[in-house]
């Protein structure tokens, strides 16, 4: 409510004071004067060469050099009537007809004068106009482009624009023309003279020749600005098919980088043969790998998808090296009836050399005080009573006369039969040949590292007896794999593949080796390898330990030739690939938790819109509000970005190549949106810039 001094007594008035006109007001303050007895109260203030009454400072619209309450149209009132000032050479006589028509209104429903009321509304305009000079500019140039923007997105009407055309020269030349003859008309429709239409002409030709090159510069940022606008409106609305677009968008940036290949048509075969579980987020390259980083680092709820995903799967890599190896090598490697197969098969090859170290004369009598004390370990007693059974099968397999006993069982200990003419039974060098396969059998059996420790220590002490009763017996068990120090081909295997050289006497000695050696050599290198991998934990990369050396792929071709070798690439291809997720999310958590307390984007973004204001004049409390007010949507914008991200991670850790294939779909629908837009941007920097600039200088 205003407050008036009169004669230096202060009277409140209604609202309704300020609506009347000046005349108005000054009878209405002789009438409260002379009702409180003082004298007339439109007495000159002092220091004034005009007469007007004495309002207190802090009424609205106050103006210090008139006295008076002005009143303005509201930066409402403004913006309305700068859209239709801005509508080029139209744009005054769509003022005067808004105008006139809204005092004719106003005059009807208040009995004033239609002529005074028109006079009081263009006082109120110009007070606007003055008050709010940046909305008043905003909404020329609104009231610009969208007049004029449906002429320019015609074929025949962006041609005379200037704004499409076949060269940069055309365009320039009909942008000149365009804005020339646009400027000069405008000046005209605004009462400007002769003088003034030749220098609007000339000035908005000057512009519009340049203005061409100038938006393609524009475009690019005015594009960027476009797509932002439009991902945070599709955030809101729906963000799933904002988070499909994003998706989308990486995964064609990385299709088209021809420097980094994606995982092919094969590499899914692969996949799918290995039991690998391939993602999405491994299809694409390193852009889609940023894009899941970057959801990791925006989103707790898309992180912990992401990081469960990549965890669960990294943790069974050593299961799929374990099975590969299995398949490729034509069973389970530790299986102990597979390996004895194969140690038959071995030998059944090399059956001639065995035959002469079985048929040797030292080889029919093996007893004496170091067989009599191994005998006592409980160990070598259980290999021994199993030997004529297990030792009988395989002789019927490879053409030998079957084992018998010497032992029996007495009192739970065993002691050498005697036979009914008093004759002691002997130990043959076949007997102990089969002890030692059993155990070697119990050896890969048991898992505790002492036992196997003791029972390899009973093996290797058994066997040096024998080869130094029988030395053809060492002959015949070693074959070829005596280069590697082995005493068979599966024990071969496996001391290569625990050896760090791939010698050429190593590949000389394997080439030598017979098919069945062969077969025994790479079941017991596939039986080492995956012994490896049993003894990693969880967090190591098995495939980098295994084959992540040239030498490393150098014995896969050596053992298992070029077919097999070639598959075992292609398997370690595919599980480098979805490795790379585990890289991509080894971030600093320093972002992650500055996005996490708000301290990236919302704050830096209310820093930023607060001290530009400050900066640019704005008061302190008003650049206060501004950066909270920034700060606080960028934070609520921050909310929807982490639903975004959410449904970006999903996308990115299925394993449903459809997911990408709709994201692509999604991203080429904006892409053409976005290519809309674009053109109405290049038109909203041509003709309203060039009008805008010459009615300034016109002006």
């Amino acid at each position: 409510m205003p407050t008036l001094t009169i004669e230096g007594r202060k009277v409140k008035v209604d609202d309704s004071f300020l609506s009347l006109s000046p005349e108005q007001q000054n009878a209405t303050v002789e009438e409260i004067a002379a009702s409180l007895g003082v004298a007339p109260a439109n007495q000159s203030k002092a220091g004034r060469g005009h007469d007007v009454p004495e309002f207190d400072p802090g009424i609205p619209g106050y103006n210090p050099e008139t006295g008076m309450v002005e009143r303005d149209a509201g930066r409402t009132g403004t913006a309305l009537f700068g859209l239709l000032e801005g509508v080029p050479v139209a744009g005054p006589a769509l003022v005067k007809g808004a105008q006139y028509g809204a005092s004719a209104l106003g005059a009807a429903l208040s009995g004033e004068d239609r002529e005074r009321v028109e006079a009081q509304m263009q006082t109120m305009r110009e007070t606007g106009n003055r008050n709010y000079p940046g909305t008043r500019l905003a909404a020329n140039l609104t009231g610009a482009v969208a007049t004029t923007a449906p002429v320019a997105a015609t074929a025949l009407g962006g041609r005379a624009l200037g704004v499409t055309g076949n060269s940069l020269a055309k365009m320039s030349a009909a942008s000149a023309g365009s804005n020339a003859a646009i400027s000069a008309a405008d000046t005209a429709a605004r009462g400007g003279d002769a003088g003034d239409i030749a220098q609007s002409a000339a000035i908005g030709g000057g512009l519009g020749a340049v203005i061409p090159g100038a938006t393609r510069v524009l475009g690019a940022g005015a594009r960027h600005v476009g797509q932002k606008v439009g991902s945070a409106v599709r955030s809101v609305t729906n963000p799933a098919e904002e988070a499909s677009r994003r998706v989308g968008a990486a995964y064609q940036r990385d299709a088209a980088n021809a420097a980094s290949p994606l995982l092919s048509s094969a590499d899914e075969a692969v996949a799918q043969r290995n039991s690998q579980n391939l993602m999405n987020v491994d299809r694409g390259g390193e852009t889609t790998r940023a894009l899941a980083r970057a959801a990791s680092n925006s989103a707790p709820d898309a992180r912990a998808i992401i990081e469960r995903e990549a965890s669960d799967r990294f943790s069974s890599q050593g299961t799929r090296v374990a099975n590969l190896l299995n398949r490729i090598t034509g069973g389970a490697t530790d299986d102990l009836g597979l390996q004895d197969a194969i140690r038959s098969a071995a030998k059944a090859a090399n059956k001639p050399a065995y035959q002469r170290a079985y048929s040797a004369p030292a080889a029919q009598d093996m007893w004496h005080e170091g067989f009599e004390q191994l005998m006592q370990a409980p160990a070598m007693q259980s290999a021994a009573k199993t030997a004529a059974t297990r030792g009988a099968n395989r002789a019927a397999v490879e053409g030998f006369q079957p084992i018998k006993n010497p032992f029996v069982e007495v009192n739970g200990r065993l002691t050498l039969k005697k036979y009914a003419d008093g004759t002691i039974a002997r130990p043959t060098l076949q007997f102990w040949d089969q002890v030692k396969r059993n155990l070697d059998g119990m050896i890969d059996e048991t898992k505790d590292r002492t036992m196997k420790a003791d029972l390899m220590a009973l093996k290797s002490r058994l066997v040096t007896m024998l080869d130094d009763t029988v030395p053809e017996y060492k002959a015949a068990r070693a074959g070829a794999s005596a280069a590697f120090g082995a005493e068979d081909a599966i024990d071969a295997g496996r001391k290569f593949a625990s050896k760090r050289r791939n010698t050429p006497e190593l590949k000389r000695a394997y080439a030598m080796m017979s098919g069945a050696e062969k077969k025994a050599f790479q079941t017991g290198y596939a039986s080492e390898l995956i012994d490896m991998v049993k003894s990693t934990n969880d967090r190591t990369n098995v495939i980098r330990n295994l084959f992540g050396s040239e030498e490393a792929r150098e014995k896969l071709l050596t053992v298992f030739g070029p077919a097999k070798a070639k598959e075992i690439e292609a398997f370690v291809r595919v599980e480098n690939a979805m490795d790379m997720l585990r890289g991509a999310l080894g971030n600093s958590t320093t972002t992650r938790q500055l996005v996490e307390m708000g301290l990236v984007n919302g704050g830096t973004m209310g820093l930023v819109g607060g001290g530009t204001y400050a900066y640019t004049g704005g008061d302190l409390s008003t650049s206060t509000i501004m950066a909270l007010t920034a700060g606080g949507m960028r934070a609520s914008q921050g909310k929807v970005n982490e639903s975004v991200m959410k449904k970006v991670a999903e996308a990115l850790v299925s394993n449903d190549p459809k997911v990408i294939h709709r994201a692509i779909q999604n991203a080429a629908m904006s892409r053409a949106h976005m290519q809309a837009i674009e053109a109405m941007t290049r038109f909203a920097a041509t003709l309203p810039a060039a009008t805008a600039v010459t009615r300034n200088q016109t002006n």
